[in-house]
């Protein structure tokens, strides 16, 4: 059995000293990124991979694997932990947190307990070098397939943020209402026209097109969107599993485009194929599911 509650502490220290690591590589300057491009056709959309990415994998599993040797983790990226382990300091914030809010522990089967890991969500942004405040180190814990608690944290912030939800304890994130009158919906900058088509239907005020499925949830929380949509594939699990989590822990929902919860017990394929629509209204959530063009054309 593995308590939720160090769980979650272990992954809150494993995200930061993972954007210990990419912090690093990113002050270092443009060339110790060693930037790749993982897209198999020469006409696919860039799909950036660099060295902060592939090391802060390598250290995120290295200190989950450490402690909790059984555990399943999906990450985006290919390395795997270091078998010399490493032991991250607690984060005295989340400790602090727990201690305010969190009174019963949630025990789980080790079996049954499944995470995500995005290393760096958003690097296009950080192979760009511009902003930089979209890129989060991103864990999702699932337990029999459900999100339960996500981290999500800023490597190249100045104040570094660390955000984190556990469904039915709350989370350290302030969640602002939605303005009346205004329907923002943020979605992702590839891919614009036939979002546009897809959306058609929707009475929005305003298209917000940004990076980061992380980046993107957030703003929902915050209030400053009323809906992240992305009505297409192009996010993978690791993308939406700790932002999920997040969202539900300050009572919202999401789902794919036809409003189906995503599968996450379905390791071989990562891709949401069915794309995402994300809000804190369930009501607003329906209303976007029912008007959603589901043709092309």
């Amino acid at each position: 059995m593995v308590s939720l509650r160090q769980l979650v502490s272990c992954c809150v220290s494993a995200a930061v000293s993972a954007g210990d690591v990419a912090s690093s590589i990113q002050k270092a300057g443009v060339e110790s990124l060693r930037t790749e491009n993982k897209a198999l056709a020469a006409d696919a959309p860039k799909d950036f991979v660099t060295a902060a990415d592939k090391q802060g994998q390598v250290r995120i599993f290295t200190i989950l694997k450490t402690e909790y040797p059984d555990l399943q983790i999906v990450g985006e990226e290919q390395e795997e932990g270091d078998p010399a382990g490493f032991t991250a300091a607690v984060d005295a914030a989340f400790e602090q947190w727990a201690q305010r809010h969190w009174e019963d522990d949630t025990e789980m089967n080790m079996d049954d307990v499944l995470l995500y890991v995005d290393p760096i969500d958003g690097t296009s942004s950080l192979v760009k070098q511009k902003n930089l405040h979209i890129c989060m180190v991103m864990i999702g814990i699932c337990y029999k397939g459900v999100p339960v608690a996500g981290v999500l944290h800023q490597p190249f912030t100045p104040d570094r943020k660390t955000y984190w939800g556990v469904v039915g304890v709350g989370s350290n994130i302030e969640v602002a209402p939605s303005e009346e009158g205004r329907l923002r919906v943020t979605t992702s900058n590839r891919r614009v026209p036939l979002t546009k088509h897809r959306l058609q239907n929707i009475p929005y005020t305003e298209l917000i097109t940004q990076s980061g499925a992380g980046w993107k949830t957030l703003q929902v929380i915050e209030g400053h969107a009323d809906a992240y949509v992305y009505p297409m594939t192009g996010t993978s699990k690791w993308d939406s599993c700790g932002p999920e989590a997040i969202l539900a822990a300050c009572g919202g929902v999401l789902t794919d485009i036809y409003g189906k919860k995503i599968d996450y017990l379905d390791t071989e394929h990562t891709k949401n194929e069915k794309g995402v629509v994300a809000t804190l209204s369930a009501a607003l959530h329906d209303d976007i599911i029912a008007k959603i063009v589901l043709t092309d054309e």
